[in-house]
């Protein structure tokens, strides 16, 4: 499973924005991430590649952390 728990501030167009995420990938389960024109899902797609830094929060996949902010862990995309 695949924990993802994030905080990003965004600069848009017309201004600030908050992305507050929480959710869960389940192995063998299909997840579609939908919404309108600027609202973060390329956002949260280039925060699970290690892309685009998360901001706050963490990201755990199965047991293993790779990113927590108040631990100071931030894998690179390669790792």
């Amino acid at each position: 499973m695949l924990q993802l728990k994030v905080n990003k501030e965004l600069q848009l167009p017309d201004g600030m924005s908050s992305l507050d995420v929480a959710m869960e990938f389940h192995v063998g389960k299909v997840t579609g991430i939908s919404g309108d024109s600027g609202v973060g899902k390329t956002t949260i797609l280039r925060i699970l590649a290690g892309l685009t830094d998360p901001g706050e929060g963490s990201i755990l996949s199965g047991g293993n952390v790779w990113f927590d902010k108040s631990k100071k862990i931030n894998l690179t995309p390669q790792k």
